[in-house]
C-alpha cells in the first residue's frame, strides 16, 4: 500500500508565496492522488502536529508499504527544479528514490535536482523519514517561490501525477 502525507498542517502552512501556502498547494495534490489511485493509495490525516501523524502511520502501516510525504521548496529566484530525500544510508532507498525523482522531473518538464539524503538537509534528519515504520521519502515538487513551477505543479496535479 502506499501513503501519501501532505506536509506541514493548517497550523504550520509551511513556505508562502505567490498568494497561497505549501500546506494548500501538497494538501490539493494529495488528495488528488489518492483519488485517482484510490484502490492503492491512502491519504495519511493531517493532524495537528507532525509526532501525532508520526503516530498514525505507524499505527496504520506495515514495513513494506510506501510513504511519500508531500512538500514544495521555496528560495530566492535562482533556485528551482524538484528532489527528493530518503533515508540517508540506504543504498536501496536512494536508488528508489532517483528513479521517482527521475520519473516526476520528466513527467513535469522540472529541472532535476536529485535524490539526497535526509542527513543532507539543514535539520540534519527529516523525523517523517526517520520515525515512521514503512519506507518513507519526501519530495520537494518544486519552488513555491517561482510562479512558473508552482504553476507547472499544479497544472501535473491536475492532469495526473
Amino acid at each position: 500500500m502506499i501513503y501519501i502525507t501532505a506536509g506541514h498542517s493548517d497550523t504550520d502552512p509551511g513556505a508562502i508565496a505567490n498568494g497561497t501556502t505549501e500546506h494548500t498547494v501538497v494538501k490539493d495534490i494529495a488528495q488528488r492522488l489518492v483519488e485517482r489511485n484510490s484502490k492503492t493509495t491512502t491519504l495519511v490525516p493531517i493532524g495537528p502536529s507532525l509526532k501525532e501523524r508520526i503516530a498514525w502511520i505507524n499505527t496504520h502501516t506495515k514495513e513494506d508499504d510506501l510513504l511519500i510525504s508531500l512538500h514544495m521548496n521555496s528560495a530566492n529566484a535562482l533556485a528551482h527544479g524538484t528532489e527528493m530525500y530518503y533515508y540517508g544510508g540506504r543504498e536501496n532507498d536512494k536508488q528508489e528514490a532517483q528513479r521517482y525523482i527521475n520519473i516526476f522531473a520528466q513527467k513535469t518538464g522540472l529541472w532535476d535536482r536529485g535524490a539526497k539524503p535526509d542527513f543532507s538537509t539543514r535539520h540534519k534528519r527529516l523525523g517523517i523519514i526517520r520515525d515512521t515504520r514503512p519506507r518513507a521519502f519526501l519530495i520537494e515538487l518544486g519552488f513555491i517561490s517561482k510562479s512558473e513551477e508552482l504553476m507547472m505543479v499544479q497544472k501535473e496535479a491536475e492532469e495526473e501525477l
